[in-house]
């Protein structure tokens, strides 16, 4: 039995981080990409830059099926004292057609953009959260797309557990929000990697990554670096028990294997060699 799932690699756009996959240096073994939607659709930028991003993307070769970082790095928030509704429409108007044109699928956002700041009233927060977020779906099903909300181990937010965040999405009422599962936080929390399996409907995206990689943080890796595989394999026979067909990424700070600077298409494609005799072993069974 073949596995349903694919896998790609979470591909650096803007070029800051020299331990991120360039997008333009990913392995052929690859499905996809995953792009940074705040770097990859630049909702900021004319539309004249955005033709020259959008060619440069593409031609890399790959399909781009997810995202991820929704509104990093401009000070937007989705609730709290710092939430601007007509920023964030604005920024929907510009983002989600520009992800659309590419082939986006899963537009994945980050736990904490959901702040949950101290002094400022919880209730009214969730009420903005709930409201960003039916303002995304809008966007989302009219061209076809979902939301992945991804809990995280960030501080104050309105919800860090997996289980949250499904309670959450469902509140929403919006068959287009849903939830992904990125390993570092089951890890980091604690948390039970079958609570996925509470409501498989839900999940649309997966996360996965190795851990201590030589002179990087303990959290960084390629998924065959350090000593996480035996999770991971876990994490797939759970994927298998539930029929999950969305996407799983390679969302991790690369290292060298072989030494000297990092060979993107080199470290790669023997991850994914490795990925894929170990699903061709559980799927055979």
């Amino acid at each position: 039995m073949k596995h349903k799932f694919k896998i790609g690699v979470g591909v650096d756009i803007d070029g800051a981080a020299e331990y991120d996959c360039p997008y333009n240096q990913v392995a052929d073994s690859f499905d996809f990409m995953e792009i940074p939607a705040t770097f990859g659709a630049i909702p900021f930028q004319s539309d004249a830059v955005w033709e020259a991003q959008k060619k440069l993307m593409l031609a890399a070769g790959k399909p781009i099926l997810c995202t991820n970082d929704y509104i990093r790095d401009f000070g937007m928030t989705l609730c709290g004292p710092g939430h601007d509704r007509e920023q964030h429409k604005y920024w929907c108007q510009k983002l989600f057609p520009r992800l659309h044109e590419i082939g986006v699928k899963y537009v994945g956002v980050f736990g904490s953009y959901f702040p949950d700041v101290p002094g400022y009233d919880r209730n009214k927060a969730y009420d903005q959260a709930i409201s960003s977020c039916n303002l995304m779906a809008d966007y989302a099903e009219q061209y076809g797309m979902e939301i992945a909300l991804e809990p995280c181990d960030r501080k104050d937010n309105l919800w860090n557990l997996y289980l949250d965040g499904l309670k959450f999405a469902k509140e929403t009422g919006r068959r287009s929000i849903k939830v992904m599962a990125d390993l570092n936080y089951f890890v980091s929390l604690n948390q039970k990697l079958e609570d996925v399996m509470v409501a498989p409907e839900y999940l649309i995206g997966v996360h996965i990554q190795g851990n201590n990689a030589p002179g990087m943080p303990s959290w960084a890796g390629q998924p065959n670096v350090g000593n996480r595989m035996p999770v991971i394999r876990r994490f797939f026979e759970i994927l298998k028990e539930i029929d999950y067909d969305k996407t799983v990424t390679c969302a991790c700070a690369w290292s060298s294997t072989k030494g000297g600077p990092v060979d993107f298409k080199y470290e790669g494609d023997k991850t994914m060699g490795i990925l894929n005799e170990m699903l061709d072993e559980i799927y055979s069974k």
